[in-house]
């Protein structure tokens, strides 16, 4: 694995596209063009659309973690606090129906092909 480290112009050049994308939907949402002056940062911004895209899709909880972002509805003594990056359980279901974390699958039952 190879971490790419951006040089200054590189970054410009992301930022650049990002504020023409972020622009672009902006317009189809019918809002004003985004600009450095209007109070809002390049990453509130990001955060926020990305919040309101995740959300219905289940991934949110995801985005709040690699952010560091907590929610006042979580409780101080939830897992969410004290261990951010833990994730809600797998069901029962879920766990009756998958040989690797099952312990009650039989060991003369082989697991399903592609499991």
């Amino acid at each position: 694995m190879t971490i790419q480290v951006l040089q200054a112009d590189q970054a410009r050049v992301i930022f650049f596209f990002m504020d023409q994308l972020s622009n672009a939907a902006r317009a189809w949402g019918g809002l004003s063009d985004w600009t450095a002056g209007s109070g809002v940062s390049q990453q509130d911004m990001l955060i926020y659309e990305r919040q309101v895209n995740l959300f219905l899709q289940g991934r949110r909880l995801n985005d709040m973690y690699r952010f560091g972002i907590e929610s006042d509805q979580w409780e101080p003594s939830s897992t969410a606090h004290s261990a951010p990056g833990t994730f809600f359980p797998i069901t029962m279901a879920e766990i009756a129906a998958n040989c690797y974390i099952n312990p009650e699958w039989p060991s003369d039952v082989a697991c399903p092909p592609g499991s």
